[in-house]
């Protein structure tokens, strides 16, 4: 699987917008997380993923070739949201 700039772009829109609105929305293709404070280390945000069958098997799809990734903070939010944005 490749990184894609665009896909990363839209995560990170995503992402932002789900921190800001203070609750989890899908925009598209992603896998969303959303962690208080202290701020989520990158691999406590995978293994939560990877412990859910469902974020799993959105990140394991046989026919994903690209993907692209971003971790949001905002002054004033805490904590932070994650997404990763994947072409099935």
């Amino acid at each position: 699987m490749t990184n894609d700039p665009s896909l990363a772009a839209a995560a990170a829109e995503c992402a932002e917008k789900s921190l800001r609105q203070g609750r989890l929305e899908h925009c598209g293709h992603e896998v969303l997380y959303m962690g208080g404070n202290p701020q989520p280390s990158a691999s406590a945000i995978l293994d939560a993923w990877f412990a859910s069958p469902g974020h799993l098997r959105a990140l394991t799809y046989a026919t994903s070739t690209a993907a692209g990734g971003a971790v949001v903070t905002i002054d004033g939010h805490g904590g932070a949201s994650a997404a990763i944005n994947i072409n099935y």
